[in-house]
Parts: structure tokens; C-alpha cells; sequence
């Protein structure tokens, strides 16, 4: 039994409510999760199996949901951690003994004294042990924590490393997609299904360079990526404040807690090219040789460096979520870009107080146009989740 609703996947799935696919009962949380599954399950499989698509090369092994990360904790607990638990416990046991059993005193040089010293010099190391076996089986226990609250169920909706679905679209190098409202309520425009901002793709030949165009010859030139964020009208400046645009960051490691235990070497950050409106960063893909028939293939990431107090009060990277990711399959013949070649972006990440049938994916995410605003928006906080949004949620 599917421990999660497909369609609600912050829900737990209840028996009473089930549909068959592909010759397996599946099950929901609610009465209205079926039928939505029914009418449309490639929608939701990847709730399902960690990835709509699994692409050659890739192992899509699912992450958990936070309420069961006690026994995934447990299994990755290592032999050398189980040892020093063990010999911890004897160690207790061989204190409580020598407490129970050592009241008189005896000579320095006795053999009893050295025996003694012995014991403690073992009790010692053990007693160490142990604690390093704690400061593991909290530090495993903190990072699994971290990890839900950072990327909620990003790894688990979508595998490890990420992959999104691939859209249904002709192959190209060049296009452009937009970003939905996150909000709903009757009194927002269209309900709140306006759009916040645009992502335009396309390649270049060096950072700042010229645009790549179908069969330009690019021998010995790397390739970039080019990524470009345009802020739709009307919108909140808190969501596009210079402070939240520079924890952006673009990368091809897919790490968890990147930043945190690993630094973000690869890390390109966005450039303003207009003040509060326009950002672009250039990401290098691949350097083209130019001989024969070439074939590059690869998944960048568009993330937010998250923040975390230690326990001095100083504010240091816990992580990176995973907001969208960029996917490329570049062929060349004898250095020339290929018709062959494709370009793509998916959405990996969305906050837990929407599900599916609350917030389909198109009015969220989508290369089809989002509406636009037509006027001033509300300054409501709540209505425009300025409140959840400080809070990280």
C-alpha cells in the first residue's frame, strides 16, 4: 500500500479509498482524489514513483517524508557506530560492576591497583565511544530534519538527484516559461492566477556572448547557459527585493544540504541588467571540441541558499532548495549545433499548503502565457502570503 496520496501528496492515503492502475490498487486520502487520479494519471504518478520520466544513466531512489525518517535513520546507521554503541553499553555495565564490587582501597604498585587503572584507561575510551555514537545519532537526526524543511518533498516527488517531467514540447534551444501566483482567494485578480515572472533559455558562447543559434559552429568554445529572470508587473517588490535575488544560485550538484556540509564551487549567482526587474546568469554547460559527432547531456539547478542560526547565534548556509531545474541535450557534428539538440526547464519545488488539485501545475508553472496583472495588486499581506513567505514555509 502507497503510504501517500498521489494527488495529495502531504496526505497520508487511507484504505477506503482506492483506484487500480497498471494492475496495483492504489490508494487516497479523500473521496475526491480518485477520480482526479482516474481522469488523468500520468499527472500524478510521479507522486507515485519519484519521477514521471526516468531518463538513462539516472537511479531515482525516493527520499522519505519526515514521519518515517526514524527507521531510514536507523538503517544508515553505520557498523562502526553499532560497535562503539555496543561496547558503550558494556562499558555502563563494567562501571556499574566496578562501583559495586572495588569499596576497599589497595596500594599504588598492587597488581589490583594496575588492573584498576586499566579498567578506568577502557571505561574511558569507552565512555568516549559513546558519546561519539550520540553526537552521530543526533547529527543523523538533525540532518534528516533539515532536509524536510528545506526541500519539503522535492526528493521524494521527484527522486535523488531531481529529475522533473519532461514537457511535451518540440525539441529547441531557445524558449521561454512562466511562473504563477502562489496564492488563491477570490479576492485577488483571476482568482490569483496571475503571473510573477518569466524564465527565458537560450545558449551562448561565453558569458555576456553572443547567442547560440541551430547549426552555429562552436569548435573549441565552451557553451553557456543562459537564464534570465523578468519580474511580471505589479507585483510585490518583498518577493523581488535585492537581498532574496541574491541567494539565487545556479548549479549542476544536486546536494541536499549544499552549502552546509559542501561548498557551492560551481555556484553562479544572478547579475542585475535591470534594477528590480531583470536578472541573467550564464552557467557553463560544455566545451565543444569540434570533431565528429559530439553529445552532451546534463540537468542544471536553479536553487535558494537557506539560512540557519548555530548554536553561537551565527548565521551560516544550511542549504539549497531546488526551485526549478534546467535540462539540456546538446549534439554537435563536427562542432555545429544540431536541429537534435534540446533545451528545457521543470518546476521541482512547491511549498506544502498546495496540492495538485488545489494548484494545477499549468497555473503554476508553465511554457504556455500566465496572465498578467492589469493594475495595481493588493498590499494584504495574507492575501499575498507575504507572512508564510517570511516565515520560509
Amino acid at each position: 500500500m502507497n503510504k501517500f496520496c498521489p494527488v495529495q501528496a502531504d496526505k497520508l492515503a487511507l484504505s477506503e479509498y482506492s483506484a487500480r492502475h497498471e494492475g496495483k490498487q492504489v490508494y487516497f486520502c479523500c473521496e475526491r482524489c480518485p477520480a482526479l487520479f482516474e481522469a488523468n494519471p500520468k499527472a500524478y504518478t510521479v507522486w507515485l514513483y519519484g519521477s514521471a520520466t526516468a531518463r538513462p544513466g539516472h537511479s531515482h531512489t525516493q527520499a522519505l517524508p519526515s514521519d518515517v525518517i526514524d527507521t531510514q535513520l536507523m538503517a544508515d546507521f553505520g557498523r562502526r557506530e553499532w560497535i562503539l554503541l555496543s561496547l558503550s553499553l558494556v562499558a555502563l555495565v563494567l562501571l556499574l560492576l566496578r562501583r559495586k564490587f572495588s569499596k576497599k582501597r589497595v596500594p599504588f604498585q598492587s597488581p589490583s591497583s594496575r588492573t584498576l587503572m586499566l579498567s578506568n584507561i577502557i571505561l574511558l575510551a569507552l565512555l568516549v565511544g559513546m558519546t561519539w555514537t550520540c553526537y552521530r545519532l543526533w547529527s543523523g537526526f538533525f540532518l534528516f530534519q533539515l532536509k524536510d524543511a528545506i526541500h519539503f518533498a522535492t526528493y521524494y516527488d521527484f527522486g535523488d538527484p531531481p529529475i522533473p517531467a519532461k514537457p511535451n514540447l518540440p525539441k529547441r534551444i531557445k524558449g521561454t516559461l512562466y511562473r504563477g501566483n502562489d496564492e488563491r482567494s477570490v479576492d485577488l485578480f483571476n482568482h490569483g492566477n496571475y503571473r510573477t515572472c518569466s524564465f527565458n533559455l537560450s545558449l551562448c558562447n561565453k558569458a555576456g556572448g553572443d547567442e547560440i543559434h541551430p547549426h552555429d559552429n562552436l569548435s573549441s568554445h565552451t557553451v553557456f547557459l543562459r537564464l534570465e529572470i523578468v519580474r511580471a508587473a505589479f507585483t510585490s517588490d518583498l518577493f523581488f527585493s535585492d537581498e532574496q535575488m541574491t541567494v539565487i544560485v545556479v548549479t549542476k550538484k544536486p546536494d541536499p544540504f549544499l552549502g552546509y556540509l559542501t561548498p557551492i564551487e560551481d555556484g553562479v549567482s544572478l547579475h542585475t541588467t535591470e534594477p528590480k526587474q531583470r536578472w541573467e546568469a550564464a552557467f557553463p554547460l560544455c566545451s565543444v571540441a569540434g570533431r565528429g559527432r559530439e553529445q552532451h547531456t546534463g540537468i542544471v539547478y536553479v536553487g535558494e541558499k537557506r539560512y540557519i542560526k548555530n548554536l553561537l547565534r551565527s548565521v551560516s548556509i544550511a542549504g539549497t532548495r531546488f526551485h526549478y531545474a534546467v535540462q539540456y541535450d546538446l549534439v554537435f557534428e563536427d562542432g555545429k549545433i544540431t536541429d537534435d539538440s534540446d533545451l528545457w526547464m521543470g518546476a521541482l519545488y512547491r511549498t506544502r499548503r498546495f496540492s495538485q488539485w488545489k494548484l494545477p501545475l499549468h497555473e503554476w508553472f508553465s511554457h504556455e502565457p500566465i496572465p498578467e496583472l492589469p493594475g495595481r495588486n493588493t498590499e494584504d499581506p495574507t492575501l499575498l502570503g507575504i507572512d508564510e513567505y517570511k516565515q520560509g514555509r
